[in-house]
């Protein structure tokens, strides 16, 4: 075990004791932000902590309630009263920002809500006795709380540590229209963090940024169940108000003597004063919830004065992820304090502890031969690092702009939070980006007034917008800048002044109701004429004042449609323009055939299907021709570039594939579509279509196609092969762990963009090993997604959610067993796959294992491994390839990963997102423990624990 202990007498912790001991415990207080939520005045509690009503607010919604607070709280105290929400919103939230609360962008804080009802609610709840609702911290779900009524014993908490990744912090509760009950909450507390802490130094190493929610902060030694510490204004408390649950199981420890909390973490000098001591060993057992993450830092101090020397209290600390070793050190805390007493030490995980399915962590204390004295512990700390990273949320300029709109409207001040995530406003829709855009707005029955604001332009990814039924006064606002806005809809409001030019400029804009408004002038040109190439349903009526233009009264007659025959009139006058359009069309795609029919016929022995069929049904899919980002080659271009197809690199379901070369001299391979291939043209031009709009750096890219005498398709070149030629030695030689692991990570990450990142989402329906490939850079892409989205279905509606009825496409082994029953697909088939896939890197076997005992008999990989990883028995399952850098807990994460994807449930299942989050926290996992490697280490996992004074 490497020890990071800091002498007492090095220059790093003089200087860190002048700092922090002359000044974090006055500090703390000023940085503190406590709000009574349903308070009415301002106050300062028994440990002399300042609280303000959420009144102080001012867009907070909700109605209040007073309340009995536990036998355990003071007086004053926030939990008499209670704030609750019963209007029909999404969510509601408390912002914390900068102005006011002194929020900063990369800061980290403790944000701690507590919820306190007592003998019942003045509402019902969907389950007697029971009320339920989220909590959500900025655009993520924090915790999902299910609070018994009546409530007894103290409060319900919840407390995560989380980095500021803008000027404010959002802490909100989902309303009635998520489902849930109507929320309450009875207080808030914003504390900064010191940046040294090693629980915030935890988050951004190990834990990646992740916050990290507070489950055990243990006091040994309390001298009572109510001894709960936390700030108090005497200095013996807690200086960032952490609250610590006293522990009372004897024997203890206690001294009066000044304890040591001068190491980074602060703990309370009452949290060191007490301690509990065995004789021999013990152990704290914890039940935990299988497939999560957890930091922990222990705290120590040689508080009995009975030890003198060194070796008088020698003790082992052992963590075990349910019977897997996590990690192990040795403690002496005299010698390490330098034979004094009363010294503060800790030990913690120096990355995250993964726990699998035994959900169990054990810290086992054993007191070492020759030993006079047994182990001790003063204080406790154990925190779950949050499922996902913190999302950045809702694109920040339509964020601004929205705020904009809504300080603009009074009545819009109470939206407040991330208006797309987790949860939108009630009356936006937002594209399913991972920094959603605003899409639709509808702001009818609102009861605004005034003019509609400029801030509308600003939305980049604008549908709709109806502002129907309100009492605006105005003009409109230029919202040229609405490029994909399509609908717009302003009717039943008093607008006033002409109808302006630009909307006639908007590209996307397919329908336009300005009814019942108070325009006047003339209808602009632009406007009819798209309605007369009949791109723009126009509606106008009721606005009395519109074409009074004595200058041209009969066009505005005509515009208003108070002439019918003239209405007639541009009607005919549509129909026949529409007709000699068609005409102009059929003569140039009868020019184009007779060009394309005269092409010489190919002469090339590569493999032949195409007919002039194909190439004809090919071009009314036009495809092609619309904003295709790739290359279009000749078929001169494309056996230039393959030296007359002279090198095969592999066959897929599509045909054989070539390495070529362009001018460049940048290497491709081509596909080009066989004679016999199931596929055939559909898939071809699903392929093509698909991968013209589909980029991403995990996704194999279409350089470009060619459509003449074959249909052809151009990638990039993968240097390395695919993934199942290296399982099987055929390519790149995988025997690192953590580049297994970087593959997966690659290969996960490619799959969510496909599931999430697309529009519509698409299912590729073939995940495998021979289906990710591996560049020169050994990235891993996917590949062979083309075959994934069947032109027999619409996927124009379809979420992660949807199911599709679809015939079964898949390779043996990889095929989830409920899709083959039911036919129906949905995105959870790739997830059983990509399962599949995670089994092969672990094992290094294909995902059917030929028996050795029974001769043309296999086995199911997934029931091969189950047994071992019953019994724990990992060495049965790794690759026996692997060199020794691999790390047991980090394995066992990826297994238990795997067997999440492939069960038998697919309801059960997780995700794509988060099986891509849960490995990039294996990656972690893996890189941060070879920062503490040693040669002597290698093989063993004792670097996961480090010991020191911080």
């Amino acid at each position: 075990m490497r020890l990071l202990a800091i002498p007492r007498s090095s220059w790093i912790f003089k200087a860190f004791s002048v700092v922090c001991l002359s000044g974090i415990y006055a500090r703390a207080q000023e940085g503190f932000t406590s709000i009574d939520c349903g308070g009415s005045e301002s106050y300062k509690d028994e440990n002399g902590i300042s609280w303000i009503p959420d009144s102080q607010f001012s867009n907070i919604a909700g109605n209040t309630t007073i309340v009995t607070p536990p036998a355990s709280a003071g007086s004053p105290s926030p939990l008499s009263t209670v704030r609750y929400f019963p209007g029909e919103q999404n969510k509601y939230c408390y912002v914390f920002n900068q102005k006011d609360h002194g929020v900063s962008k990369g800061a980290t804080y403790l944000i701690r809500a507590s919820f306190w009802a007592g003998a019942k609610l003045p509402y019902d709840t969907q389950v007697a006795n029971q009320a339920t609702f989220k909590l959500l911290i900025d655009a993520d779900i924090w915790d999902e709380l299910s609070i018994t009524l009546p409530q007894t014993g103290r409060e319900e908490m919840r407390e995560i540590y989380v980095s500021a990744v803008k000027d404010t912090i959002d802490v909100c509760l989902t309303g009635k229209a998520t489902g849930s009950d109507i929320p309450f909450i009875s207080s808030l507390a914003l504390r900064p963090l010191y940046e040294n802490l090693t629980s915030v130094q935890n988050m951004h190493k190990a834990a990646r940024n992740r916050a990290l929610m507070s489950r055990h902060r243990i006091n040994y030694g309390a001298a009572s169940n109510d001894e709960y510490i936390r700030y108090q204004s005497d200095g013996l408390g807690d200086p960032y108000d952490r609250i610590w649950e006293p522990n009372v199981i004897e024997p203890t420890l206690t001294t009066t003597a000044a304890a040591g909390t001068d190491v980074f973490d602060h703990p309370p000098a009452r949290v060191m004063q007490t301690a509990y001591e065995s004789s021999d060993s013990f152990n704290i057992s914890l039940s935990l919830p299988s497939g999560t993450s957890y930091h922990f830092t222990l705290y120590y101090s040689e508080i009995s004065t009975n030890v003198t020397m060194d070796g008088q209290r020698v003790f082992s600390l052992q963590v075990l992820n349910g019977s897997t070793l996590f990690g192990s050190t040795v403690l002496d805390l005299f010698k390490l304090s330098n034979d004094t007493h009363n010294y503060a030490y800790i030990t913690y995980s120096v990355f995250p502890m993964y726990i699998g399915s035994a959900g169990v962590a054990n810290f086992v204390f054993t007191k070492q031969n020759g030993s006079i004295f047994g182990p001790i512990i003063s204080g406790f700390e154990l925190f779950q690092v949050f499922d996902n990273d913190m999302s950045l949320g809702t694109d920040d300029d339509e964020v601004a702009t929205l705020k904009n709109i809504t300080s603009f409207f009074p009545s819009l001040d109470i939206w407040t939070g991330d208006p797309c995530l987790p949860y939108t406003y009630n009356w936006l829709t937002c594209t399913n980006d991972s920094r959603p855009y605003i899409s639709t707005i509808y702001m009818n029955n609102q009861g605004l007034t005034g003019k509609i604001p400029d801030g509308f332009k600003s939305f980049k990814a604008l549908t709709q917008l109806s502002l129907a039924d309100n009492k605006f006064n105005g003009y409109i606002p230029d919202l040229s800048s609405l490029l994909s806005l399509e609908i717009l809809d302003l009717h039943n409001n008093s607008l006033t002044g002409p109808i302006p030019d630009f909307l006639g400029g908007l590209p996307a804009l397919t329908t336009l109701n300005l009814d019942n408004n108070n325009f006047s002038g003339q209808v602009p040109k632009n406007l009819l004429d798209k309605v007369a190439r009949s791109e723009l349903k126009l509606s106008f009526a009721g606005n009395a004042f519109l074409c009074n233009d004595g200058s041209n009264m009969e066009s505005c007659k005509i515009n208003s449609g108070s002439n019918k025959k003239s209405n007639l009139g541009m009607i005919i006058g549509i129909a026949v323009g529409c007709v000699i359009l068609a005409l102009l069309i059929a003569l140039c795609v009868a020019f184009y055939w007779k060009k394309v029919s005269r092409r010489p016929p190919r002469d090339n022995p590569a493999p032949q299907q195409n007919t002039a069929k194909s190439e004809t049904d090919f071009r009314k899919k036009n495809l092609v021709s619309k904003a295709n980002r790739a290359q279009e080659f000749s078929y001169h271009d494309i056996k230039s570039m393959t030296n007359d197809f002279k090198k095969e690199i592999g066959k897929g379901g599509f045909g054989p594939v070539y390495l070529g070369s362009l001018k460049n001299g940048k290497d491709v391979a081509v596909k080009v579509l066989s004679r016999d291939s199931r596929q055939g043209e559909n898939e071809f031009l699903n392929e093509v279509e698909l991968l013209s709009r589909v980029h991403h750096k995990n996704l194999v890219s279409l350089v470009g196609y060619c459509i003449e005498a074959e249909l052809i398709l151009v990638y990039e070149f993968m240097a390395n092969g695919s993934l199942f030629d290296s399982l099987k030695g055929k390519g790149l030689n995988l025997t690192l762990w953590k580049d297994r692991l970087q593959i997966a990570a690659d290969a996960a990450e490619g799959l969510d963009y496909l599931h999430r990142g697309c529009d519509p989402p698409i299912i590729h329906r073939d995940v495998k090993s021979s289906n990710i490939l591996l560049s020169k850079e050994f990235e891993g892409k996917i590949s062979d997604f083309g075959i994934s989205k069947s032109r027999q279905y619409d996927t124009s509606t379809m979420t992660e959610d949807s199911q599709l009825f679809t015939v079964v496409q898949g390779s043996f082994g990889y095929l989830d067993p409920a899709y083959a029953e039911t036919h129906i697909a949905t995105h959870s088939i790739d997830v059983y796959a990509f399962g599949v896939v995670l089994f092969e890197l672990v094992s290094g076997k294909p995902p059917m294992i030929q028996l050795a005992t029974r001769t043309g008999e296999y086995i199911h990989i997934v029931q091969w491994a189950k047994p071992h990883i019953d019994r724990g028995n990992l060495s049965s399952i790794i690759d026996p390839r692997l060199s020794h850098d691999w790390n047991a807990s980090c394995v066992w994460k990826v297994i238990d990963i795997a067997l999440a994807c492939v069960d038998p449930d697919r309801k059960k299942r997780p995700t794509m997102n988060e099986v891509k989050l849960e490995l990039q926290s294996a990656l972690s996992m893996k890189l941060e423990s070879n920062l503490y490697d040693t040669t002597e280490q290698m093989a063993s996992f004792t670097e996961n624990i480090h010991v020191g004074a911080r």
